[in-house]
């Protein structure tokens, strides 16, 4: 079961408004806010479900994705289809297929590309209908004819003949229900592809195929059932299949099933709703497929309770979950939710029918919000090309950075083409950019400027991507690659490209050695060896061994494999693809046509033939550094450029390439991509600097850095912004506008410590303080800091405000374990001399203060608490039981995890008063008398605990409206109680923490964030 802290937080929104019950010892609690009426309940038309993905389509023509294995796993809207009428929805194994009213179909993979939602199948025009099942699609057109297609391979389409359109009532698998009440197979075993009518039945409206695609059920117009197939599910015996022989093949009719109004399969499970409304089913329960509450397996339908007025059951053949649709458009599920499905998260299984809410769709951030990036993140820089002629390209995140003179001076480019994995390289006379992620669509461009489009034509694409392009022996050569093969196309002038032939793995790299082809396919870790191409690699374990996937071919058609094999992964299940572990690259291949390869330990791979490669272990100056570049030659040394393994840049310099020495790159200290134009090197940062050098030694930068610290707060003091956090050493940035940063604290890249990190800072009006790790540090004008104290033992600072009087900080222990055990509180009027001033058996995760009133907030033996003082001596402890009212409120998890539902996470003091974020908003204006905001957040904060969402969700107040923000969702409401909801970019879901600075909203989190939001 994954762990849901781990997984992106796609914001939701419930218009369900919960009546609050707050069990507390001491408090008082009222209710406040009504409910708001400006969300309609969703309702939901049909289902249809795949592999790992449900999809529904609701009455507002919007199409809901659920997708087990992604970030969406809760109901999503797939914002597409705007204006345009959906008629039918459909899956098949592994995508969601879309009927247009106009008669076109789309495709949605729920591995879903970023570039492209939906794709159009070319081919399918004026369709009525479609039908999906497994790996078989089909479509009947408005001119009567029907269709098998393959959305993987889109040049897959056959004509079904002899069946009319207007005679199908439904497909499923490779079975046909006709108009007259015969059942066809289409593709009858042993038979070819001659469709052969299974015997005995007649009057048929639907068939369904389930148990792993085994047993099939039809449903007559009369309400009766009959099944023909394997007779058990697993081990369980199949009640009126059971005493057949293993497979039937002719039709049983089964004698405990009557009135059935409609039938269901998944996967070693299936269900009927009968004439008057209620579902019975049956098959294997240990996942509670059967929705009874237990996990007693079933011959026999079961009835399930709390199923009246099902309009729709859904599963598939390889799913143990089930939906039921009802006549008001509600939907609940039932049996397995392990992988983070719906919003069942940390739950494995729902035993019985239990409600799924989809909440009112996201906003799109765009209609109403603009971003601007300040630091590393949304600025930073990927790669680099250049040629000989003065034209350097690089790729950033949003954009194209280009030169046409050796890098003097830089121009931004719009980026061609939208995808979040972009590969660049200049091959002969041309630069080539391109996706390697299910594409064969490349931009080609002679200067950087102008960019033409190409596309790679295949003649069975399985979703191909591009690994490589290179100029070789004479001609163009691009792989496209797919988990067990590649395609090696050529192409004389880089436009027009044919198969010259197929390898059978996945290949990274082809080149020429004057004899013939080698291509590169990486490799695997072994721990025995046993043939060519193995060498005892690793310098730190001696049974370990690199084994390299080597190829051979002389005219790039037919390809010899020389080394490597498939390896099994451990522990791997059916059809999963191994791990390669063993990396290298190609370093260069000489005048005499030696192949080099540089491997994962820096040792020297070479071979005179191409086919037998030998180990050189490397100059020993390389086994502590990280080797990222090609041999340069700057006229009278050659150039190696490394980094240490905390990323410092380094050059390692040779005359004869035997014998090396290391210099540092004192004015860019982090390590550089470099390239070569003419006589001019070129070096970028993954933070954004650009430099040039005419040595390769000495180097001027062009662009500076942009921040590329992780930071955990920001706050503004005395007109002045400040965020901490954590770049290799402690981090402090400040900034007088909150667009231009300057760090005040130098990386100490030999600083190993504990107290790294600096989570939090703090002003008292003459003295600001900073904690994080064991110590604290301290500066008088905000620009000159020091470290003071003594370090805490065994204690980590998290948090430090002002109180007004003192400093306030509190500190983590923590068990042998990493278990935090307690948390204690300290005080010190200046920053340097600490004071403790409370110890709490408990976790306590954030501190406010306002008018003489500190609060302390978090959890003790599972409940909430919050702790109040007026001296910071006396302290008065308010417990709290939360999510009575709330039916998916998480309990306790069970399993040595903290409990973080029984947690107050958050205390703030806003717009007049203390607010507090957990199963629902609370606010008071003493911290002791507390009001509860009714309203339509819930499912944001009330549905369910996340951890993503609780640790860093919080209110701010503009001055007129409120803003909500997590990670993933930023909402605006005036009163706390009617919000709008939108959507945050991907990009932000690092984001640790906000403030409002009077004109925007102004984010700091990890990888360097820095971020403005501003209204439009």
């Amino acid at each position: 079961m994954l762990n849901c802290t781990r997984r992106v937080l796609i914001g939701v929104l419930s218009c369900v408004v919960f009546l609050t019950t707050f069990l507390a010892n001491s408090p008082s609690i009222a209710a406040e806010g009504a409910a708001s009426s400006s969300n309609k309940q969703v309702k939901i038309k049909k289902m249809t479900a795949a592999t790992n993905a449900v999809y529904a389509l609701d009455s507002e023509n919007r199409i809901w994705s659920i997708v087990r294995y992604s970030a969406g796993y809760r109901p999503n809207v797939l914002k597409f289809f705007r204006d345009q009428p959906i008629q039918d929805l459909k899956t098949d194994s592994g995508h969601l297929l879309v009927l247009l009213k106009d008669g076109t179909v789309w495709k949605h993979s729920n591995t879903e590309k970023q570039e492209k939602l939906f794709e159009q199948i070319p081919g399918l025009q004026d369709v009525t209908s479609i039908h999906a099942n497994g790996s078989l699609s089909y479509a009947m057109t408005a001119e009567g004819t029907v269709w098998r297609f393959s959305p993987y391979e889109s040049s897959e389409m056959v004509r079904i003949e002899g069946i009319r359109a207007q005679d199908v009532v439904q497909f499923d698998d490779t079975y046909v229900v006709k108009t007259d009440g015969t059942v066809w197979d289409l593709y009858p075993y042993g038979k070819g592809d001659v469709p052969e009518q299974i015997e005995g039945l007649t009057n048929i409206k639907k068939v369904v195929v389930g148990n792993t695609g085994s047993t099939t059920y039809a449903l007559t117009q009369d309400g009766e059932v009959w099944g023909w197939g394997f007779h058990t599910s697993g081990e369980l015996p199949l009640d009126g299949l059971s005493s057949s022989p293993e497979y039937l093949d002719t039709p049983l009719h089964m004698e405990n099933l009557h009135q059935v109004k409609d039938i269901m399969a998944g996967n070693q499970h299936f269900a009927v709703i009968k004439e008057d409304g209620s579902v019975w089913a049956w098959g294997l329960n240990q996942l509670y497929q059967l929705g009874d509450g237990t996990k007693k397996h079933s011959s026999i339908p079961v009835l399930i309770q709390q199923l009246d007025h099902v309009g729709q059951l859904v599963s598939s053949s390889s799913l143990d979950e089930t939906f039921a649709i009802f006549s008001d458009g509600t939907v609940k599920a039932w049996g397995s939710f392990e992988d983070c499905f719906i919003s069942f998260c940390d739950q494995v299984s729902i035993s019985t029918p239990t409600v799924i809410r989809f909440p009112p769709p996201l906003h799109d951030f765009e209609d109403r919000f603009t971003l601007q990036y300040s630091g590393k993140k949304g600025s930073a820089l990927s790669t680099q090309a250049s040629d000989n002629q003065g034209n350097i390209v690089i790729v950033g995140e949003k954009k194209l950075i280009v030169s046409h003179n050796y890098g003097q001076t830089w121009e931004n480019e719009q980026l061609p083409f939208v995808s979040y994995s972009r590969q660049l390289s200049y091959v002969h006379d041309r630069f080539y950019l391109w996706s390697n992620v299910d594409s064969t669509e490349v931009y080609t461009s002679k200067d950087g400027r102008v960019w033409t489009k190409q596309v790679i034509t295949v003649a069975d694409e399985k979703h191909l991507s591009i690994t490589n392009i290179s100029w070789t022996n004479k001609q163009f050569i691009a792989l496209l690659s797919t988990d067990f093969e590649t395609k090696v196309y050529t192409s004389m002038n880089g436009a027009s490209w044919q198969l010259a032939g197929t390898v059978k793995d996945t290949m990274q790299e082809i080149v020429w050695n004057g004899k013939r082809y080698t291509a590169f396919g990486g490799g695997y870790e072994i721990h025995k060896k046993t043939g060519k191409n193995q060498f005892q690699s690793s310098p730190h374990d001696k049974g370990k061994y690199g084994e390299i996937i080597v190829y051979t071919s002389d005219n790039l058609t037919s390809w010899t494999h020389q080394s490597g094999a498939k390896r099994a992964a451990p522990h791997a299940g059916f059809n999963v693809i191994p791990v390669k572990n063993y990396y290298y690259q190609v370093w260069e291949v000489d005048k005499n046509g030696v192949i080099v390869l540089l491997d994962m330990y820096d040792n020297m791979l070479t071979s005179q033939d191409g086919i037998t490669f030998n180990l050189k272990k490397s100059p020993s100056v390389f086994y502590k550094e990280d080797i990222h570049s090609q041999i340069f030659w700057n006229g009278r040394q050659y150039l190696v450029y490394t980094s240490s393994v905390r990323g410092e840049a380094n050059v390692q310099v040779s005359t004869d390439q035997v014998h090396w020495k290391q210099q540092k790159i004192s004015n860019i200290p982090v390590r550089m991509n470099v390239v070569k134009s003419g006589q001019t090197f070129v070096g970028i940062t993954e933070s954004g600097i650009i430099a040039t050098s005419q040595d390769g030694l000495n180097w001027k930068i062009k662009r500076s850095a942009s921040f590329e610290a992780s930071l955990y707060e920001v706050q503004k003091f005395n007109n002045r912004y400040m965020a901490v956090g954590t770049e290799i050493s402690p981090a402090i940035l400040t900034s007088n506008d909150g667009q231009q940063w300057k760090s005040l604290l130098q990386i100490d890249y030999s600083d190993y410590s504990a107290s790294r990190e600096l989570k939090s800072v703090a002003w008292s009006g003459t003295t600001y303080v900073a904690v994080g790790g064991e110590l604290t540090w301290i500066s008088k004008d905000g620009v000159t800091w020091k470290k003071t104290g003594k370090p805490l033992t065994d204690n980590q600072f998290t948090k430090v405000i002002w109180t007004g009087k003192q400093f306030l900080a509190s500190a983590n222990t923590f068990t042998n374990q990493g278990k935090q055990s307690k948390t204690i509180l300290y005080t010190s009027t200046d920053g340097q001399s600490w004071k403790r001033a409370l110890e709490w058996r408990g976790q306590l995760y954030d501190l406010a203060a306002h008018g003489g009133i500190v609060l302390a907030v978090g959890t003790n033996n599972k409940q909430a608490v919050i702790v109040r003082s007026t001296n910071l001596k006396d302290w008065k402890t308010q417990t709290f039981t939360l999510g009575k009212d709330s039916p998916k409120w998480n309990p306790d998890p069970n399993d040595g995890s903290e409990n973080y539902a029984q947690a107050f996470m958050h205390v703030q003091w806003v717009n007049n008063r203390f607010t507090l974020l957990s199963d629902h908003i609370y606010t008071s204006t003493d911290g002791i008398t507390w009001s509860v905001i009714k309203g339509d957040y819930s499912e944001y904060v009330s549905d369910r605990y996340d951890q993503a969402s609780v640790v860093n969700g919080r209110i701010l107040w503009t001055g007129k409206d409120y803003r909500y923000y997590t990670r993933s969702v930023l909402a605006v409401s005036k009163d706390l109680t009617d919000w709008v909801f939108y959507k945050l970019p991907d990009e932000v879901y690092v984001l640790k923490d906000m403030i409002w600075t009077g004109r925007n909203l102004l984010g700091v989190g990890e990888d360097g964030l820095i971020v403005h939001i501003s209204d439009r």
